[in-house]
Formats: structure tokens, C-alpha cells, sequence
């Protein structure tokens, strides 16, 4: 007996086993960095988390390589600051610096306030 689970449905859960399918998907939802993570990190053993074959006329997973997190999941990790040894602690002023640093960068400047989209990705090509 099996089932089928969107990334969305085994959040926050864990798995005996999980099949994922990484194949480029011509329609929407493509597969994004997040949907991969969640798909490879809901089971506690490696040995248990099995891949799909490639599709007939797929050459190569090379569409995997262009995965990549959202700038606001580096800006939030930025925020952490060590606290003697005994973990970290978020610290909001050290976000909000990484978080408007990415802006100048960007060169979209537009307040401390507004938040910063990821931009979607593209299309995968098979």
C-alpha cells in the first residue's frame, strides 16, 4: 500500500520512508529549494529516503543545480549571535542589518520596514 503527500501536507512530521520524484516538471508547481528540503528532512535515516527514476527523455538531473534558498533564509540565519557557548539566540537588530545590507546590494533600497521576496524561480528544462 502507498501514498502520496505534497511537500506542504509532511511538514513538521516524520516518516518511516519517503519516495521523492526530482524529475523537471513541465506545469506548475515546479520543484523549489524549500520543497526538496522538506521532502529529504521528514525521515531520520538517509538509508530510508528513495529517488524516482528519471522521466523517458530526461537526460540529467542538472535542473537540481539551480535550486537555491531564499535570500530571506540567509538574512534570517545572519540575525544569530552565539551566547557564551550554550547556543544561539536570534538577535533582531543583527537581521534587520543583514536584511537592509541585501538591499543595498540589490540596490532596492526601500525602508527598514518592507520585506524582501525571493524571486521565483524559473522554469525547469529538461
Amino acid at each position: 500500500m502507498s501514498f502520496a503527500f505534497t511537500f506542504h501536507k509532511v511538514e513538521g512530521q516524520t516518516l518511516a520512508k519517503v519516495v521523492v520524484d526530482v524529475n523537471p516538471r513541465p506545469f506548475a508547481p515546479h520543484l523549489l529549494h524549500s520543497g526538496l528540503f522538506t521532502a529529504i528532512s521528514r525521515v531520520r535515516r538517509s538509508e530510508n529516503i528513495r529517488f524516482m527514476p528519471l522521466q523517458p527523455g530526461c537526460k540529467d538531473l542538472n535542473h537540481l543545480l539551480k535550486l537555491r534558498p531564499p535570500d530571506d533564509l540567509y538574512e534570517w540565519l545572519d540575525g544569530f549571535d552565539a551566547d557564551g557557548g550554550e547556543g544561539q539566540r536570534w538577535n533582531v537588530e543583527k537581521a534587520k542589518a543583514a536584511h537592509n545590507k541585501h538591499l543595498l546590494k540589490q540596490g532596492k533600497n526601500r525602508g527598514k520596514e518592507r520585506g524582501c521576496k525571493s524571486k521565483p524561480q524559473k522554469k525547469p528544462v529538461c
